[in-house]
This record gives structure tokens, sequence and C-alpha cells, in this order.
């Protein structure tokens, strides 16, 4: 993948084409994937506009094909919201806010910060899918260790196996203290996923 034009940054990408030569924006994005909204900063060049879509329309292609699903998927059916280059905090890169259900992905945030957020809004929005009794607000995961009532169902089982794969395996809480993660449930499955992709 190349560097935007006004950065010395090079992202590299191994997986399959996206774009075939077309020049991608964020409505091609917003059409495609069907997010509620995309915002983008005032403070965006059209330089830095034009190279963000189509690195996020690459990552966000790759997130599809490795989750081997539709692109409503994607937007987590149409409810997720998506911001760049607005509402920055120093030393973030991307975050996401469970109160309007967006991720948002700083002007120096990398594609791969897509997938990181993706699955924190994945987290919240199976809490109320998963459980009975999940606070709103609430991320799946944090429902699961607090034992929330679940909602029987083959695939949550599933979910609920994974949970307790990453989140109860010793190894991978000691991965979690070796790079310096707080245990939270969220650090604790990025810190699973390094373990079992080992």
């Amino acid at each position: 993948m190349a560097a935007p034009r006004n950065s010395s940054r090079t992202f590299y990408r191994r997986g399959p084409e996206h774009r075939f030569g077309e020049i991608i924006n964020f409505a091609d994005i917003r059409k495609r994937y069907d997010f509620r909204s995309i915002e983008i900063g005032r403070w965006v060049t059209r330089d830095e506009n034009e190279q963000a879509a189509a690195h996020f329309y690459d990552a966000l292609g790759d997130l599809m094909t490795i989750l081997n699903g539709p692109e409503a998927l994607i937007s987590l059916r149409g409810t997720l919201a998506f911001q760049y280059g607005i509402g920055g905090r120093p030393g973030v890169a991307a975050h996401y806010t469970p109160a309007t259900r967006c991720f948002s992905l700083a002007k120096n945030a990398g594609p791969g910060s897509i997938a990181h957020e993706w699955f924190h809004a994945l987290d919240h929005y199976l809490a109320d899918k998963c459980f009975d009794d999940a606070p709103k607000g609430m991320f799946a995961s944090k429902a699961w260790l607090h034992d929330a009532i679940p909602v029987p169902h083959p695939l949550n089982d599933c979910l609920f196996a994974c949970f307790k794969a990453i989140m109860l395996d010793p190894r991978v809480r000691q991965l979690s203290t070796e790079n310096r993660l707080f245990y939270t449930p969220q650090a604790s499955i990025h810190a699973g996923f390094r373990f079992l992709d080992a």
C-alpha cells in the first residue's frame, strides 16, 4: 500500500485487490458497507481524504474477507458510524464510542486501526444479542465475565468458548502482563488473538 502523498509513512498489506484501479471516496465506503454515517474532519486535506479513503476501503475489504462475511457485517447491519479526523485525543490514534456506536480514526491512524476498533464495536453490538440482562452500553465480553444471563444459541456457545479461551487462559494473562497491557476484557481479547496467532 503506498504512503499518503503528504506522509513519509508506508503501509504494507497483503490481500486481494478491492479497488481495481477505481478512485474511491468516503461516500463509496458508506454506500458499499451501509455505515449509518461517515464524518470527515474539517482539517483533513483533499489529499489526506483521498488517500485515507483508499486505505480504509482496502482495510474494510480485507476485514470482510478475513471474516468471510457480507458488507452488512462490517457496518453491523447499518448501526455503526465512522469518523475520520474528528474528535481526536492526544496520544490516541483511534477509539470506539459505545454511546454513539461510532469508531473514530485520527489523521495519524494507520488502516490497521480499523480492525482493532471494529472488534470493540462488535463486542458492544453483541451484548444485547447474547445476554438477556446486559445493561445498555455494556460489552459482551464484560457481560460474560460478570455472569450475565446468556441467550441460548449455538453461536453464543461458540462465542463464550472463545471468551473462555482468550480471557481465562493463564498464558493469555501472562502475555497481557508481559506487554504491559491493563487486564481488561478488551486487552485480554487482543492479547489472546496474538497468542492464538503465534
